[in-house]
């Protein structure tokens, strides 16, 4: 069974990332128990099975910003929603993903967080850029858009995108966020404290809390054992990131 799932493992990460096939068996093979690896098929005997997997999944890759044109399984969310919203311009081509759920939460939002990151971005773009707002007592991401630079003039019509698809899709410039009465929110929270009250009194009882579910044990440990192999000199630190990026995608 463990050969079974990392085989499996191995072909999902192939799907989904367009790292050297050598270095995905890598990691994977860091993010096994150590017991577990003498039983592992090697790299050699996997390797002609796992290129014919790349060669059927990879998709040609765009060489300028105006080439790119996403279609199919790129313009939906796993559940099959709408997730691309508009591909803006040519040469200066701004791509932007949210549901309309997402954007029903931001039309609704009466405060909206923005942040730029520049690492993971496709190399044709800058930045991805996100927009968030809180819901609830939570942050959410509700926006990411990918930007060709950091000039103003982008930022501007990306937001003007962004409040045009709003106006388009509810019918008005913006919602208020709705807000719940006194007596509905001691409710609320009274419901809350019941529920988190009754665990709480069975610990004072003596009873043990809750362990944690499978999955995050065996999560932990495997971030442990990379660790603790960064600590060793035995991975870069770039090997690390990735593995750990892997391991968090997986879980």
């Amino acid at each position: 069974m463990t050969t079974i799932k990392f085989v499996g493992d191995l072909r999902k990460w192939i799907r989904e990332e367009a790292t050297p096939v050598q270095a995905i068996y890598n990691a994977e093979v860091d993010l096994q128990a150590p017991d577990d690896v003498p039983h592992l098929p090697s790299f050699p005997s996997l390797k002609s099975s796992l290129y014919r997997h790349r060669r059927t999944t990879i998709h040609v890759l765009p060489q300028t910003r105006a080439d790119a044109h996403l279609e199919g399984q790129f313009t939906t969310a796993r559940d099959g929603r709408r997730f691309l919203l508009c591909e803006d311009g040519q040469e200066d081509k701004i791509i932007i993903f949210p549901t309309d759920e997402q954007m029903r939460c931001l039309a609704e939002a009466d405060t909206l967080y923005m942040d730029g990151t520049f690492s993971c971005c496709p190399h044709l773009w800058n930045q991805l850029y996100t927009v968030h707002a809180r819901i609830g007592y939570s942050m959410y991401p509700l926006v990411f858009a990918l930007l060709p630079n950091r000039q103003q003039t982008t930022y501007t019509r990306m937001f003007t995108l962004l409040k045009t698809e709003v106006q388009q899709m509810f019918n008005r410039p913006h919602a208020p966020a709705t807000h719940p009465n006194l007596y509905r929110f001691v409710d609320l929270i009274q419901g809350i404290q019941k529920s988190e009250g009754a665990k709480l009194e069975h610990i004072n009882f003596g009873a043990a809390p809750q362990p944690r579910k499978k999955v995050y044990r065996e999560s932990e440990g495997r971030f442990l054992r990379l660790k603790e192999k960064l600590t060793r000199d035995q991975k870069t630190s770039i090997e690390f990131l990735d593995a750990v990026g892997h391991l968090l995608k997986l879980d």
